[in-house]
């Protein structure tokens, strides 16, 4: 007899450094929903990647996906979160719409000075990769259009039910834990009051790291190591290989504020897309 596979009812998309794993974390405690045995198996990425370089819808199409829900029972919610999957108009939009329940989306968005200056430090810092400062590290194709999150999301709206996508505002979430994930609950159709009473964790903080060499055997080991022994470790490693971020320079603080026109128009750019959403968050981010 034939078992029958699993696929994720919905999927975490994007984008980076908005909350992604904490937002995955915080779902996979749900009794009602089970996390990919791979937090990000970016299988339905548009480029090769560390992430997805054994199992990829450019390579194996649907056929491989479902090893990453193996372990989810018939009656939960699988679920994964890829913060890649904003940006993958052409494969993750082809592919979600491939499988045999058409997923759920959710796109947690930050401001987006906030979300280039976050990602900036972590490759910097974190990844131990060379960036001189950040107005270089702003000029990068990629991380322009990181933040610049309307140009990916137009496509989404264009191209997959409407009905099956949600943007989140970083935030919105972050102020209000407790209302901003029974509201997804509610979305995911999962017991909202299971968040009346939970203790929430922050994922994925960025720090500076002290040795890279054993920071990148981590970052090819992590993926393998299940969730809670990687809560157990973590604040041993953190200890020992990571220090305070260094601020900004004036020079980096003054790059932002000639940016913020920029910021504000893709703001903008965003309500128009999507005339429902409140972005009253990010006024305290605005032209003072």
């Amino acid at each position: 007899m034939q078992v029958e596979k699993k696929y994720p009812s919905f999927i975490i998309g994007g984008a980076p450094k908005c909350g992604t794993s904490s937002l995955y974390f915080w779902l996979a405690a749900h009794p009602e929903a089970c996390g990919s045995k791979i937090k990000e198996p970016y299988y339905f990425d548009n480029r090769i990647t560390r992430f997805n370089e054994n199992a990829s819808y450019l390579k194996d199409g649907l056929d491989a996906y479902d090893q990453y829900f193996k372990h989810c029972s018939t009656d939960s919610k699988a679920f994964e979160a890829s913060a890649g999957y904003l940006y993958a108009t052409d494969t993750a939009v082809e592919g979600f719409q491939k499988l045999p329940e058409v997923p759920k989306v959710i796109f947690i968005l930050r401001y987006p000075s906030k979300q280039l200056v976050s990602h900036y430090k972590m490759t910097k810092y974190r990844l131990n990769r060379k960036v001189d400062h950040l107005m270089e590290y702003a000029t990068r194709e990629r991380v322009d259009l990181f933040w610049h999150y309307s140009k990916s999301l137009e496509a989404w709206l264009d191209n997959y039910p409407k009905d099956k996508l949600k943007v989140v505002l970083f935030e919105d979430l972050i102020s209000n834990k407790v209302e901003g994930m029974k509201e997804i609950a509610r979305y995911l159709d999962i017991d909202p009051s299971f968040y009346d009473e939970f203790d929430f964790e922050h994922r994925n903080e960025s720090v500076a790291i002290k040795r890279k060499g054993l920071h990148d055997f981590g970052l090819k080991v992590q993926r393998y190591i299940p969730h809670f022994i990687q809560k157990r470790l973590l604040p041993l490693y953190l200890k020992t290989n990571s220090s305070n971020i260094p601020k900004l320079s004036e020079a980096e603080e003054q790059f932002l504020v000639e940016m913020q026109p920029e910021f504000e128009a893709e703001r903008k750019r965003l309500e128009e897309l999507l005339p429902q959403q409140s972005f009253a968050s990010w006024d305290k981010f605005g032209v003072k």
